[in-house]
């Protein structure tokens, strides 16, 4: 109720004195606090013994605080229609709007200013931004045999063995000009030795300068050769080929991923169907149905799926269900936005609160306590479920957390089993080979010296 206060003139030394700002103390008035369920990653509610308390979220830090400060007391309630504010055809309202303009509430929180409610109500300065970004899971890791001559380019193999069939060649011009039967141990098993500096293994070294000189040359390319083939190799084995993944919308309709909402609905919906971007339009026209959040982040982690929603929704559910115990999360979140909104607290018109609340807000925001709340809370999200999983006795694996550095599987050394069967395979051709030697030795001597019978065979 209106009353008179008496103010004494003679003891006034300020203007407060004189015009006392009575917003600034409440006097323990209970003030009633509309709040959006629809909008859990801001500020959740729930229903305790008949009655509505303040759960968590940013806004439930900003609230409390702030009734302590002016010394009031409050107490929240869901709002019509948990939402924001909708209007029906017949001109009326619900949600937070509605609630606010027909005194079912003194404030609401979550509510986003447009053309249409600006008449209507009155807005603080925005605490948060929510934005819209599409979420990605983690890019997949590539294996293949490939990798065996994954080091070198085509060019370099092919300028590797034309090096080695060369000095085989000039070595055995050097045998043959020398003419004397000096280091035959090199020269019988001049391919073995040649081939086996290539992967570090030790040789016959001959007693000529000449030829000493010619290894030599063969030895230090070889060296080179080995120790970047071996590097190149232990890279791809530590960091493997990842996925090439879109970063950008214009990137994803590119892509070959699919898309899809969640069921945030509103404006995240309208932005994409009426925008005259032909790249929002695009994925309009192509994005799959509308999914649950969780549903939707799910598929983006097994799928090639992206999933586009309100990033504050995003960080939310991955810390609420799919962080693991250390802080981590699968969820990608890229660089991209669009659609970015002034979110905060709603008025009544003409109210006597909204230059203290903008006060406020205003310094919260410039000291950063808005985002030490949003963070402050998303990590008591995750403790809260990872203290949820101990008392359940659940263990990493049932909660597909990460334990652990990855084990080598097959898929990273399936090009050493395919080198090692085609040596097996080769082995196998040289045997037939040889034993055909052994049982038809005429054929094959023909058209050379038959070691056997000293006959050349024609």
């Amino acid at each position: 109720m209106p009353k008179i206060i008496s103010i004494n003139l003679a003891k006034a030394t300020s203007l407060s004195q004189l015009f006392p700002d009575f917003t600034r103390n409440g006097h323990g008035h209970t003030m009633r606090v509309s709040v959006p369920p629809k909008y859990p990653f801001l500020f959740e509610v729930e229903e305790v013994a008949g009655g509505w308390v303040s759960k968590r979220g940013v806004y439930k830090f900003f609230i409390e605080s702030l009734m302590t400060h002016f010394n009031y007391t409050f107490y929240v309630l869901p709002s019509t229609g948990h939402g924001s504010g909708t209007q029906f055809s017949n001109g009326t309202w619900n949600g937070v709007v509605g609630d606010v303009l027909y005194d079912l509430a003194d404030f609401g929180t979550s509510s986003t200013p447009n053309a249409a409610r600006f008449p209507l109500v009155t807005f603080a300065t925005a605490m948060t931004y929510p934005f819209v970004s599409f979420i990605i899971g983690p890019p997949k890791i590539t294996y293949s045999w490939k990798a065996i001559y994954w080091p070198f380019t085509p060019d370099l193999w092919f300028a590797i063995w034309l090096s080695l069939c060369f000095i085989l060649i000039v070595f055995k011009l050097f045998q043959k000009i020398r003419k004397e039967k000096t280091d035959l141990r090199l020269y019988r098993h001049l391919v073995e030795y040649l081939s086996s500096a290539l992967i570090g293994q030790g040789l016959e070294y001959p007693t000529t300068n000449s030829s000493r000189q010619l290894l030599a040359a063969w030895l230090f390319p070889a060296l080179i050769i080995n120790t970047l083939y071996v590097s190149k190799i232990v890279g791809l084995l530590a960091f493997p080929i990842y996925q090439q993944q879109p970063r950008t919308f214009e990137q994803l309709v590119k892509s070959g991923f699919s898309w899809g909402f969640d069921k945030s609905g509103g404006n995240l919906f309208a932005h994409f169907k009426s925008s005259s971007n032909p790249v929002f339009h695009q994925i309009f026209e192509k994005k799959e149905n509308e999914k649950d959040a969780i549903d939707c982040f799910n598929l983006a982690i097994k799928k090639d799926f992206a999933c586009i929603t309100w990033t504050g929704v995003a960080n939310y559910v991955a810390y609420k269900n799919l962080t693991f115990s250390h802080g981590k999360n699968p969820l990608v979140f890229t660089d991209d936005i669009t659609l970015f909104v002034a979110c905060g607290i709603t008025f009544p018109r003409r109210t006597l609160h909204k230059n203290n609340f903008d006060n406020v807000i205003g310094r919260l925001r410039d000291s950063g306590q808005i985002d030490k709340w949003v963070q402050e809370d998303l990590e008591n999200l995750r403790k809260e479920k990872h203290h949820w999983q101990l008392k359940m006795n659940m263990s990493v694996e049932d909660v597909g957390g990460d334990d652990g550095p990855d084990l080598l599987s097959l898929s990273n050394l399936l090009g050493v089993f395919y080198f090692y069967i085609g040596g097996h395979v080769a082995a196998i051709f040289l045997l037939v080979g040889e034993m055909l030697r052994k049982r038809y030795p005429l054929g094959i001597c023909i058209f050379r010296v038959c070691a056997r019978s000293g006959e050349t065979i024609y």
